[in-house]
C-alpha cells in the first residue's frame, strides 16, 4: 500500500529539483508558446487598376526590426518588472516616468538645508550597513562608496557563472540634485561598478533590469533606514509630550510677565493644546509658526460635569476670549505670554494668579483629553 505514495513523493522530488535547477534565463522568459514567431510576413494589399489606395492610419503599426537586432522577441525578450523603489518614508516620494533609480526628499519642518539632511540620510544608512564612502565637501553633492563586498551563494536573479557562491563587489555614485526653490532634492543611485569573483567589471554589459535591481536595493535600503529613524523619533517626542514639564514664573522676550517652561518648543506647544483643554479653554485658532493661539475660557465649574474635575482647575479668570504667545527663549526654554483679546499681556500679579493651577497641569504625566 506504500508504494504509490513513494512513488508520488519521487516524483515530487524530481520536479523540485527540476524547478530548482532551471536557469536565471528561463525564469526571465516569458512562459507559454511562441507560435507568434513562425507567423509569416503579411502580403501587400494589392489595389486593382483604377482605384486609389487608401488611406491608413500609422498609430499601430508594427515598427519594422532590423536584421541584426537580438533580444527583442522569443525566449531572448526579457519580461521582469524593473525593481521597485519603495518610498515609505515620510516626506519622500518618486516622480512619474522618472528613468533613473531616483527619490525625491523633501525637509518638511526641518529647518536645516535640504542638501545636509539628505546627506545625512545616506550617512545613517551606509555607517549601519559598514560601508565606507566619501563625503562631499560643502560645494560638492556626488558621494561615492567603497566596495561593497559580498558572499553570495546560490543562483542570484543577476548572475549565473555555474557556481555555488561567487564574491561580489559593488560601488554605487549618489548624486545629490536641489531645487531652485530649497524644499526638496532628488537622490539618484548610480552602479558604476560590479565584479563578481575573478572577471572584469561587468557594468558596462549588464542588463538594465539587473543594473536597476541593485541600484533599487541600495536606495530602498537608505530610505527604509529614514523610516525606521522617523518612527523613533515620533516615539521619542510622544513620550516627552506625554510626560510632566516643570514651570516656573519669569518673563518673555518683550520683558512681560510669563510661564517659562523647561523643554523646547516642539513639545511644549502639542502639549499646552491637552492643559487648554482641560482646563475649559475652547482653541479657535491656532498658529504654530507665529506661536500664536486664540482661546476662549468657560470656567468648568458651569458645566455639567464640573464635579469631574477638582477645584483646583477653575483659574481666576472670566468668560472672555484671550490671546496666548507661545515662544521659544532657547533649545530647552520655551514662554506662555497670556494676554487680553485687545493683545495687552497680563500683568506680572494676573500671571502669578493663573500660574499654579497652569503649572499643575503642565507637570502631569500621560495627561489626556
Amino acid at each position: 500500500m506504500r508504494q504509490p505514495t513513494q512513488r508520488v513523493l519521487l516524483g515530487l522530488c524530481v520536479s523540485c529539483v527540476l524547478f530548482a535547477c532551471s536557469s536565471v534565463d528561463e525564469r526571465r522568459a516569458a512562459s507559454g508558446s511562441k507560435a507568434y514567431l513562425d507567423t509569416p510576413a503579411p502580403k501587400p494589399l494589392l489595389i486593382p487598376d483604377g482605384l486609389d489606395k487608401p488611406s491608413t492610419n500609422t498609430d499601430y503599426q508594427i515598427p519594422t526590426i532590423s536584421s541584426e537586432a537580438t533580444g527583442l522577441y522569443g525566449d531572448d525578450l526579457p519580461v521582469v518588472a524593473p525593481a521597485l523603489v519603495l518610498a515609505t518614508a515620510q516626506g519622500t516620494y518618486l516622480e512619474e516616468a522618472d528613468t533613473f533609480t531616483s527619490a525625491i526628499f523633501d525637509k518638511l519642518d526641518s529647518k536645516d538645508n535640504i542638501r545636509d539632511l539628505v546627506i545625512e540620510r545616506i550617512s545613517s544608512h551606509l555607517f549601519n550597513q559598514n560601508i565606507a564612502f566619501t563625503v562631499p565637501n560643502q560645494a560638492g553633492n556626488t558621494i561615492l562608496t567603497d566596495w561593497i563586498l559580498s558572499n553570495e551563494t546560490g543562483d542570484k536573479a543577476w548572475y549565473d557563472f555555474g557556481e555555488t557562491k561567487q564574491q561580489v563587489g559593488k560601488r554605487f555614485q549618489l548624486n545629490i540634485e536641489p531645487a531652485s526653490h530649497g524644499r526638496t532634492a532628488r537622490l539618484n543611485v548610480i552602479l558604476t561598478d560590479l565584479v563578481v569573483g575573478d572577471e572584469q567589471d561587468l557594468v558596462d554589459g549588464l542588463d538594465p533590469f539587473l543594473k536597476r535591481e541593485l541600484e533599487a536595493e541600495l536606495l530602498n535600503g537608505i530610505i527604509r533606514q529614514y523610516s525606521l529613524e522617523q518612527k523613533i523619533e515620533s516615539q521619542q517626542r510622544l513620550a516627552q509630550i506625554r510626560s510632566g514639564i516643570t514651570a516656573e514664573l519669569g518673563f518673555d522676550a518683550d520683558g512681560n510677565g510669563a510661564i517659562i517652561l523647561s523643554s523646547e518648543y516642539d513639545i511644549v506647544w502639542p502639549k499646552f493644546q491637552l492643559v487648554l483643554r482641560k482646563l475649559g479653554f475652547n482653541v479657535k485658532d491656532l498658529d504654530k509658526s507665529n506661536g500664536l493661539v486664540f482661546v476662549s475660557y468657560q470656567s468648568s465649574e458651569s458645566t455639567w460635569f464640573s464635579g469631574w474635575f477638582s477645584s483646583s482647575d477653575t483659574l481666576p479668570l472670566t468668560e472672555d476670549d484671550y490671546r496666548i504667545t507661545v515662544n521659544a527663549l532657547s533649545s530647552n526654554k520655551t514662554s506662555i505670554t497670556f494676554k487680553n483679546e485687545d493683545n495687552q499681556p497680563f500683568s506680572a500679579a494676573k500671571t502669578s494668579e493663573i500660574f499654579p493651577i497652569i503649572a499643575e497641569n503642565f507637570a502631569l504625566d500621560n495627561l489626556d483629553i
